[in-house]
C-alpha cells in the first residue's frame, strides 16, 4: 500500500509540475510586460501564486523524507505598485521559485513519471489475457502500448513476463525515486535549517 500511495503522490506531483510550468511561463511573460501597468500587476499576482505550488512540493518532500524542511520566507511587499514590483523583483525567493518550477518540470517530472509508467505498463501487460479473450482481435491484432500489436497468444504470454518485470522494477525503485525527488526539492527550496521538533507526530507516507 505504501508504494501505491507513493505512486499516487507521484501522479499528483506530476500534474502540479505541469501546472507550475504553465504558471511560471505566464509569470515570465508578465515580467517582460511589467513596464505596463497591467503587466506589473500580473507579474505581482503570478509571482505570489508560485509560492503555493513550491510549498506543495516542499510539504510533499517532508512527508516522503519524514522530517521538516524549513524555508526562507519571502520579503513582504508593501507600498505603491511600483515599489511592490521592485521588492518582488529584488527578492531572491521570487527567482528561486521560478528556477525551481522550471527545473522541476524537466528533472522532477522525469523522476516522478518513471514509477507511474512502470506501474501502468505492468498493469496493462497483466490485463493482456483479458483483452485477448474479450476484445475483437481483427486482422492485425490489437495495439499494446506504443506501436506494438499483439497478434498471437504467445505474445500475450510474453506480455505477462513483461508485467512481472515492470512490477518488480516498480516495487524496487519507487521508494528510491520518490526519495530522490524529495531530496532535490529540499536542496533547492529548503533553507538548510535544522528540522523542527515534533514533526514525527504529523501524518506521513514516509520512505524508510
Amino acid at each position: 500500500m505504501r508504494r501505491l500511495r507513493l505512486t499516487g503522490l507521484a501522479i499528483g506531483l506530476s500534474v502540479v509540475s505541469v501546472l507550475g510550468f504553465v504558471l511560471v511561463t505566464c509569470t515570465v511573460v508578465a515580467g517582460l510586460l511589467s513596464f505596463t501597468v497591467i503587466g506589473a500587476f500580473l507579474f505581482l499576482g503570478l509571482a505570489a501564486a508560485q509560492r503555493p505550488f513550491t510549498d506543495l512540493h516542499l510539504r510533499s518532500a517532508e512527508k516522503v523524507l519524514g522530517r521538516s524542511i524549513p524555508r526562507t520566507p519571502r520579503t513582504p511587499t508593501e507600498g505603491s505598485p511600483l515599489r511592490r514590483l521592485g521588492q518582488a523583483v529584488s527578492d531572491p525567493g521570487t527567482w528561486r521559485d521560478i528556477a525551481f518550477l522550471v527545473f522541476n518540470t524537466v528533472t522532477g517530472l522525469t523522476i516522478l513519471l518513471v514509477p507511474v509508467v512502470l506501474f501502468l505498463h505492468g498493469l496493462t501487460a497483466l490485463l493482456l489475457p483479458v483483452f485477448w479473450n474479450t476484445l475483437p482481435v481483427g486482422q492485425h491484432g490489437f495495439p499494446y502500448m506504443s506501436g506494438f500489436w499483439v497478434t498471437s497468444s504467445n505474445e500475450v504470454q510474453v506480455g505477462l513476463g513483461l508485467a512481472a518485470v515492470s512490477f518488480l522494477l516498480w516495487w524496487l525503485f519507487t521508494p528510491a525515486l520518490l526519495r530522490l525527488n524529495a531530496m532535490i526539492t529540499a536542496a533547492l527550496l529548503g533553507s538548510g535549517a535544522d528540522s523542527a521538533a515534533g514533526y514525527a507526530d504529523r501524518p506521513q507516507v514516509g520512505v524508510r
